[in-house]
């Protein structure tokens, strides 16, 4: 859900049925995240860094 909302933020449309596949790669092809885990939870820490890459792009 985080990369989701990092994607709408980003101006992309994340929409349908796969919107996790979706956001799961717009995160790695824009260096926010590796991608792995989607279904797990993330910690504070990882949400920091994604917010400092997506800052930072």
């Amino acid at each position: 859900m985080f990369w989701t909302v990092l994607a709408r933020i980003d101006g992309e449309t994340i929409t349908g049925d796969n919107w996790k596949t979706l956001a799961q790669n717009w995160a790695v092809f824009s260096g926010i995240s590796d991608g792995r885990n989607a279904d797990g939870l993330i910690t504070r820490a990882q949400a920091a860094a994604m917010l400092m890459r997506f800052a930072e792009a």
